[in-house]
């Protein structure tokens, strides 16, 4: 959506002349350029720390519960082995749960330290139990290495501190440790069994105990290998011996424990059936278990797996509305302050002036007072003597109730009401007359449910392609899904004759489809109000998610619209109002115009090595 010909009350800023449309741009240093950045740096860090806040909570719950299924897990899992088998195999699905569900939350944003820190009950709960266990076999299993896991387990549960530094290792070192050493014992007892049969066995089976002692050993040796290349070769953020890599340690080290239990099952269950020609189905269960979280992670991927929480958080459907509804707030909440550059609209298209200039159908003027009391400023024409009164824009509104509105007036377009027709023209407000009633062709989007597409386009590209690509992104969705989409689109989807309050809610509209659907012709990367839907779209998400929702189609691939895209630049970007252009500018400037224009970058070289759309 660009291009409003009707000027609503908005904040106007220095724009740098490097960027602007010529000599008619703004000079930087104008009041509003410190108190508008400044304004909305601080409130987005304050969106941005609340919002980091939230999805710490959210992962530290689900790390909590895991600790706590394997908390459980481990020592019925051990009961059962000599009350009932039944108890056996509730421990154990508890301790695979508990694997998959603790790895769920991405490494980089978690610390397991931090979390055994604050919340002693879980600490006690999760170290003691094991540690009690692994003390008892190290008191009746030779050649009582278990003694040395327990330690660990045991000093993970304490804090032990010498004028005021911590003496012991990291937390998240001495579970791993503790498990790792686990293994040793193992391998241990089995190598004492191999020599003298007579010693009693963790877990006595009729096989050839050197084959099983070989076995071990040399899952114990790979496991070593595995967390030295965890830290050594994994992405940034486990690279080094910091918070991450300790987490990521930990992870792998649960993995590779789970997964030598299962090998060591597997080989009991062969050597059974070679031995004694008997197939096993209830141990062929218990093998399959234990190589699940292993098996998952190699079938889906480690960054799916380790990643899913954080997907779930980006796609919660309230979450992104809620964000698309502190964007708003950035924007709505720029003050109007004296001395600030104001253009007046009077829509002569002035063939005096460049096409890009904003003097073609704007008249600059100056604001001279502020009247918050009475909800208006003044602006000075140049060359006029007198004051034009103009009501202030309402900026004391709350993402909350920006919500509230955008959800009450949200709409969207079924695909069968979109035509050819349709795709013709602009936005032009409530001052421009309508053939039709486009708004009556929307209908509203009932409660929980999501639109399908935003579509993002430019009004200066060619209608009849447009229309041309949605009915493939149609046909192709109704293949995938049965029916056909819905959408949002600008024209049909706001009222005409409130256009300003519909504009504030933008966001907030983006925000409420599952996809944002670009259609990039030769204007679109040109567009302030096209990088503004996107800007959106990107504030808060990660890139990968971001990208993951927009479906880039290009309009006319002999053009340059794709390159245009690669080389994004919101500083090239324009639009009609420029009170408008300078208030999207600020906020932009005020996040990351840098960071920005990387991740928009991003996207079209996805379309570039892909070389694919929606159909693919």
């Amino acid at each position: 959506m660009e291009d409003l010909s009707v000027g609503s009350p908005s904040v106007s800023v220095g724009i740098p002349a490097e960027r602007s449309r010529g000599a008619d741009a703004v000079e930087p240093g104008s009041p509003t350029s410190y108190v508008g950045v400044n304004s909305v740096q601080i409130m987005f860090e304050g969106f941005s720390n609340q919002r980091e806040a939230e999805k710490k909570r959210l992962y530290y719950c689900v790390l909590r519960v895991g600790w706590l299924f394997m908390a459980f897990g481990s020592p019925a899992y051990r009961a059962g082995e000599s009350l009932s088998d039944v108890i056996e195999c509730v421990g154990l699905i508890l301790i695979i749960a508990g694997v998959l569900i603790i790895s769920s939350c991405p490494v980089g944003d978690v610390d397991v330290d931090l979390l055994l820190q604050s919340d002693r009950c879980l600490r006690l709960m999760l170290c003691l139990p094991p540690s009690a266990l692994l003390v008892y076999l190290a008191i009746s299993i030779p050649p009582y290495l278990f003694c040395f896991s327990g330690l660990c387990f045991l000093l993970a549960c304490c804090n032990f501190e010498w004028n005021g530094k911590v003496v012991l290792p990291p937390r998240t070192t001495l579970l791993s440790s503790g498990l790792a050493l686990t293994l040793v014992g193992f391998a241990g007892n089995d190598f004492f069994i191999w020599l003298d049969p007579t010693i009693p066995s963790f877990d006595p089976v009729d096989c050839p105990h050197h084959s099983w002692m070989a076995l071990t050993q040399g899952i114990l040796f790979l496991s070593v290998l595995v967390l030295m290349a965890a830290v050594r070769f994994s992405p940034v953020g486990c690279m080094r011996l910091d918070m991450s890599s300790r987490t990521c340690v930990l992870y792998y080290t649960l993995y590779t424990v789970v997964t030598s239990v299962g090998l060591g099952h597997l080989w009991q269950l062969v050597s059974s059936y070679l031995d004694a020609n008997c197939f096993k189905i209830a141990l062929l269960v218990e093998v399959l278990i234990w190589l699940a979280p292993a098996a998952i992670v190699v079938t889906f991927g480690r960054e799916t797996i380790f990643g899913f929480v954080a997907r779930r958080f980006e796609r919660n459907s309230r979450r992104v509305q809620r964000d698309g509804a502190l964007v708003a707030e950035l924007l709505n909440r720029i003050p109007v302050v004296v001395g600030q550059t104001w253009w007046l609209h009077h829509g002569r298209n002035d063939a005096s002036y460049p096409e890009e200039s904003p003097k073609r159908n704007w008249e600059r003027g100056q604001v001279t007072s502020v009247q918050k009391e009475k909800s208006r400023f003044s602006v000075r024409l140049g060359g006029r003597g007198s004051d034009l009164w103009l009501p202030l824009p309402d900026d004391g509104v709350s993402a909350i109730e920006l919500l509230s509105r955008a959800q009450l007036s949200l709409r969207c377009i079924d695909w069968i009401n979109i035509s050819r027709e349709l795709m013709d023209g602009a936005l032009c407000g409530p001052s421009v007359e309508l053939k039709m009633d486009w708004y009556s062709l929307s209908r509203p989007v009932a409660s929980g449910k999501a639109i399908d597409f935003f579509i993002s386009h430019s009004w200066h590209d060619s209608s009849a392609i447009k229309f041309e690509q949605l009915q493939m992104v149609a046909e192709s969705f109704l293949r995938q899904h049965g029916r056909y989409p819905t959408f949002w689109l600008d024209k049909v989807c706001i009222d005409q004759s409130c256009l300003t309050d519909s504009l504030k809610v933008l966001p907030v509209n983006v925000m409420s489809c599952s996809r944002v659907l670009v259609l990039c012709g030769h204007t679109y990367a040109r567009r302030l109000w096209c990088a503004w839907e996107l800007f959106v779209l990107f504030s808060f998400a990660r890139k990968e998610q971001a990208v993951e929702r927009a479906v880039v189609r290009i309009l006319d691939k002999k053009s340059d619209a794709l390159a245009q895209l690669a080389r994004f630049d919101v500083n090239c970007t324009s639009c009609y109002d420029p009170n408008e252009e300078a208030r999207l500018r600020l906020v932009i400037d005020a996040i990351s115009a840098h960071h920005f224009n990387e991740r928009i970058r991003a996207c079209a070289r996805e379309v570039i090595a892909s070389s694919s759309t929606l159909d693919d």
